[in-house]
């Protein structure tokens, strides 16, 4: 209480989206006191652990009954967490095949998903006040620190579901507080729950939270083994003589901190020490620079040094001008030697042409030149054979002769002028046969292959087009598909009985294909689903699921008898139902269904003068899809197979 004696007490809780509470939830509590009471899962410890995550730091865990019973429906051995709570887990499955083990949601696997949790307090004045937490969680979020956190605060009461239309931008707070005057947005979870303490009054200035975490603990189920412990830890101030120690332990710091500073400068003055002569020795130093300088090494134009490098260069010209001159005169009477004897050469060359003029060398040279040009025209005429054997390869052995060629010429004008275009025309249709083919079969494969993706996502052997028009009606309806099964997704096969699935499933199969709905929500579907466009026609039948259905032990000679059903609220009535309408006894030959109203193995029946036999479709009775996902991987990779062969069957036809 405050100091005028004003009371608040809470009047409501509102809930979206946590845990089982799907959409926007109002929970009012009574002024004096209220009881929360059920079965186990009908959500107790999920409404107390939002009280926990509005009020309480990320830190403080759920209470001690929702991570720990030990009675009642199972739960997941890991404790519950904001992030589950936000996308609603339910159970944890196995997929097929890979045995990988993965949260079963009712929201928030392949989208975002956002929750808020509200309350609001009224006071003996009748004064009103609301605090609220909002979350919201990308897709690959998997821990806390990944999902954005928003405190907001208002007098008077709130409607939270007002939000919802700031998901999409995370709950921007500027946008919100454009829209609602008077909400107060916090930073932090401090700032936060030292408001809502001090609106409230609960505990002294400064020491709400203290109180609060004195709640969690109490309402989180953790025994305190003392009362001395539980005073000491949650209710009793520190004594001041702690305070005094941590002073202590302070001004010892500080003491230490100025030692570490005294070291410090006389270490400043050690390293310091002696920079008075070496300021000396520098300026010794650059004075000698300034003196060797002077002799201009650094500087252009006219120096001392510039002169003596001049006249040093001066000299080495000189002696290797005097060097080159000498070499210069050794080459030139090497040179004219060489002349002299080229001429010598030249005079003998032209005497040897003479004698062999004379001895019939122009006959020679005509004949070398000759061989010149055959050896050419030789080239020339390899590379056009080697083309014309390149040309008239597909005609087999090339012709050798002149008269052979003509006579091939001849047959081929005929063949392009007659044969020619019936040839063409007869391999083009049969090239297009083969891609026809291949197309019909790449369409097939394609359809193969949508409906293995189809069946891993979902148990049972409904056929890809029912279940794609139960997923637009569990979208209208804002439910999970897994509330509007199919009759044929909850009977499967006793094990001892197996070979009769054919037959069982010829005799069911129309109301195997009905889609099963809670008469409560009947109306409700048939509004929702009027304006749905669906592929598929689907039928559906409302079931009263307050109806006690009786287990009913059917004979095994009868095809009900053959059957198992799945955990399903809907199971009781489906049994029932089987029961009554195809209540066959299985026979061994057709003969013995002349007295009974009877079934065979190859799903022939029998009614009185009626009867039924026939159909092709894979069975849809079932509870698991993994034999049919094989099947289909097989016919896949064996049409994989075919469209490769009509490819190159296509490509040798080309």
């Amino acid at each position: 209480m405050t100091g005028k004696m004003t009371q608040w007490r809470i009047e409501s809780m509102q809930l979206i989206n946590w845990g089982g509470f799907e959409g926007h939830h109002i929970v009012d509590l009574g002024a004096p006191s209220t009881l929360i009471t059920g079965g186990s899962g009908t959500g107790k410890s999920t409404f107390l652990d939002a009280y926990i995550a509005l009020m309480m730091p990320s830190t403080v865990p759920f209470n001690g009954a929702s991570n720990s019973n030990t009675s009642g429906r199972a739960r997941s051995g890991d404790n519950r967490n904001v992030l589950r709570y936000m996308r609603g887990k339910t159970d944890d499955e196995r997929e097929a095949g890979s045995g990988r083990l993965t949260e079963k949601v009712l929201r928030g696997t392949s989208v975002p998903t956002w929750s808020a949790i509200a309350a609001t307090w009224v006071n003996s004045d009748n004064r009103r006040f609301s605090a609220m937490r909002l979350y919201y969680a990308t897709p690959s979020a998997e821990i806390l620190d990944q999902v954005v956190k928003r405190f907001f605060t208002v007098d008077g009461a709130f409607d939270v579901s007002e939000l919802a239309e700031f998901a999409g931008t995370q709950f921007d707070v500027n946008r919100i507080k454009a829209k609602f005057n008077g909400i107060s947005p916090h930073s932090g979870y401090g700032t936060f729950a030292t408001t809502v303490c001090s609106r409230l009054g609960i505990g002294r200035s400064g020491e709400g939270q203290r109180a609060l975490g004195l709640l969690a603990r109490v309402q989180a189920g953790r025994e305190f083994t003392t009362v001395d412990t539980l005073f000491k830890t949650m209710v009793l101030d520190p004594p001041k003589t702690l305070s005094d120690a941590q002073d202590a332990v302070n001004h010892f710091a500080d003491l230490e901190s100025t030692y570490d500073a005294m070291k410090t400068a006389e270490d400043q003055v050690k390293t310091l020490d002696g920079i008075v002569e070496l300021r000396g020795a520098l300026e010794a130093a650059q004075s000698e620079i300034e003196t060797i300088d002077s002799f201009g090494l650094q500087r252009s134009g006219p120096t001392p040094f510039g002169l003596w490098a001049l006249q040093t260069e001066d000299h080495l010209l000189e002696k290797d001008n005097a060097e080159v001159v000498n070499e210069k005169k050794e080459v030139s009477a090497a040179a004219q030697a060489a002349r002299r004897r080229k001429q010598e050469l030249d005079d003998q060359i032209e005497d040897l042409r003479a004698q062999q003029r004379a001895a019939g060398g122009d006959e020679v040279e005509s004949i070398e030149r000759r061989l010149t040009v055959l050896t050419e025209n030789l080239g020339a005429a390899e590379t056009k054979l080697t083309e014309y054997a390149r040309n008239t390869g597909l005609l087999g052995t090339p012709p050798r002769t002149g008269e052979a060629f003509a006579a091939l010429r001849v047959v081929g004008e005929e063949f392009i002028a007659q044969e020619y275009p019936a040839r063409k025309t007869e391999l083009e249709d049969k090239r297009q046969a083969s891609t026809d083919e291949k197309r019909d079969a790449v369409k097939h494969r394609n359809e193969l292959e949508t409906e293995v993706q189809s069946l891993k996502s979902r148990s049972g052997l409904m056929t890809r087009g029912l279940h794609e028009a139960r997923l637009t009606v569990a979208a209208a309806l804002g439910c999970p598909s897994e509330e509007l099964p199919f009759v044929g997704e909850l009977i499967d096969m006793d094990p001892d009985f197996e070979e009769w699935r054919f037959a069982a499933d010829r005799a069911v199969r129309s109301f195997a294909t009905v889609m099963l709905v809670d008469a409560n929500r009947l109306r409700e579907t048939r509004e929702k689903i009027n304006d749905l466009k669906l592929a598929s026609r689907l039928n559906f039948q409302g079931v009263d699921l307050g109806r006690d259905h009786p287990a009913v032990e059917h004979d095994r000679r009868t095809l009900p008898g053959r059957f198992i059903t799945s955990d399903s609220p809907f199971s009781g009535w489906v049994l029932h139902e089987i029961g009554k309408r195809f209540n066959y006894i299985c026979v061994n030959q057709p003969a013995d269904l002349s007295n009974v109203r009877g079934i065979t193995i190859t799903g022939q029946t029998s009614d009185g003068m009626r009867g039924a036999h026939g159909g092709l479709d894979k069975p849809i009775i079932g509870f698991s899809s993994a034999k049919r996902q094989a099947e289909l991987s097989e016919e896949i990779t064996a049409l994989s197979g075919s469209i490769q062969r009509l490819e190159q069957a296509a490509d040798e036809l080309q």
